[in-house]
């Protein structure tokens, strides 16, 4: 479809976002790059070619997924103890003596217990969860969309077909409705619902079109 070949440039613009969302794949930037110039500079871009770029270049997609990855690291940070800490003190100081002094170096481990550590483990583990399930529910909203363009398309190629078939009908029944007006072998009243059939017909064709580039804003927003 030409209109696939119109979102080129904004989806490899969005490539880098895509890949540095924890693509699950793990490419890089550059790989998620050249795959998505390899699809759309096939011949035919199908229904799962579309899915493919969903998943390597849906913004939502990519942020539901740097959030799992964010939630991920946080589970793994609550799993461990803080960091030693270490002090250095000077004591005692004589003010007879300026070179007696006392110095204290401490070297102190906060212990977690109570089951502490574990609670904050399994919170995290659940922000964890939660952030899964939205990646989830991003991704099936994403492909469902993907799936209604593509069911849109298939109506929009098969109705343009209708329009072209249906105008052509009637400028044709115009052209005779207008023949015989002026030979006087029919009323006026015929020309003008004639007229008006084609009048009517360029007007829901206007509509059509307008739907047409509705769907496809839809389209850039989706990837």
């Amino acid at each position: 479809m030409k209109i696939l070949r119109y979102l080129s440039l904004l989806l490899v613009a969005l490539a880098t976002t895509a890949a540095a969302g924890n693509d699950p794949q793990a490419v890089s930037p550059r790989e998620v790059r050249q795959e998505i110039e390899g699809i759309l500079a096939r011949p035919a871009i199908g229904l799962a070619d579309l899915f493919r770029l969903v998943e390597l270049a849906n913004p939502d997609l990519a942020v539901a997924r740097s959030e799992i990855q964010a939630r991920a690291g946080r589970m793994r940070q609550a799993g461990l103890y803080p960091n030693p800490e270490l002090s250095f003190e000077v004591e005692e100081m004589s003010v007879d003596d300026p070179s007696f002094h006392k110095q204290k170096l401490e070297l102190s481990q906060a212990l977690l217990i109570g089951g502490r550590r574990g609670a904050a483990v399994n919170a995290a583990r659940a922000e964890v969860d939660q952030a899964g399930e939205l990646e989830l529910r991003t991704r099936r909203q994403a492909l469902q969309r993907v799936h209604q363009w593509w069911a849109d398309q298939i109506h929009f190629r098969e109705l343009d077909a209708a329009f072209d078939q249906m105008l052509a009908e009637a400028e044709r029944t115009l052209a005779i409705a207008k023949a015989r007006f002026e030979a006087k072998a029919a009323p006026e009243a015929h020309l003008t619902r004639a007229m008006l059939e084609v009048y009517d017909l360029e007007v829901a064709r206007q509509d059509f079109e307008r739907e047409r580039v509705r769907s496809t804003a839809e389209m850039k927003v989706l990837l």
